[in-house]
């Protein structure tokens, strides 16, 4: 027993080794709960990444989706204004070079149809897109309606000087808006694609 007590004697004596002993098992404990702490913070940022991709997966679609819709908008109302300014040609040709009056007034109808049916292709999609687009879309069709107008109060009169200065410049003003849409779509739809790929 004395090799005993020398040995407790060596290490301070009873209460050293306790403490020790007490040193010992609470860093274990503290290892313990910084392993536990470890896991739980592992599991919470797995789920708040899990959360984040699944945000970030909801927006990239809402993007594309946006992207799509707005894609699908414009290439109506492309469709649409091409086909009337393509009316708005063919009648003028028809009133300059058309022999009967008949004649005239089917191409004078059916660029009215086309004049309508774009208004309601813009007008329906009008909350869609942007305003800027919308100004444009409207300056053209508003200068093709008074194209329209002009080619039709000029055919009543039959005054062919007023014919072609009226023809011609409503419907170059309408084609200069034109190409300022093409950029404006273009421009709108990078942006678009630009923020889908960012997400």
């Amino acid at each position: 027993m004395s090799d005993l007590s020398e040995i407790i004697s060596l290490y301070g004596g009873l209460p050293a080794i306790v403490t020790t002993l007490n040193v010992v098992a609470y860093t274990i404990y503290l290892m313990y709960k910084k392993n536990e702490l470890q896991k739980q913070k592992d599991i919470e940022v797995n789920d708040i990444k899990v959360k984040l991709d699944k945000t970030l997966s909801k927006i990239a679609h809402v993007d594309q989706s946006r992207f799509d819709k707005e894609f699908q908008i414009y290439q109506e109302i492309w469709e649409s204004l091409t086909s009337l300014n393509m009316e708005a040609e063919k009648l003028k040709y028809t009133l300059k070079f058309g022999d009967s009056l008949e004649e005239k007034d089917n191409k004078i109808l059916e660029f009215f149809n086309s004049n309508l049916a774009t208004s309601a292709v813009i007008h329906k999609h009008t909350p869609f897109y942007p305003e800027e687009i919308h100004s444009i879309t409207t300056t053209i069709l508003s200068q093709l309606q008074s194209y329209a107008e002009n080619v039709s109060r000029i055919r009543e009169d039959e005054s062919e000087k007023l014919l072609i200065w009226v023809s011609d410049h409503n419907r170059v003003y309408a084609k200069q808006h034109y190409n300022e849409l093409e950029k404006a779509i273009k421009n709108r739809l990078d942006t678009l694609s630009t923020v889908s790929k960012n997400v």
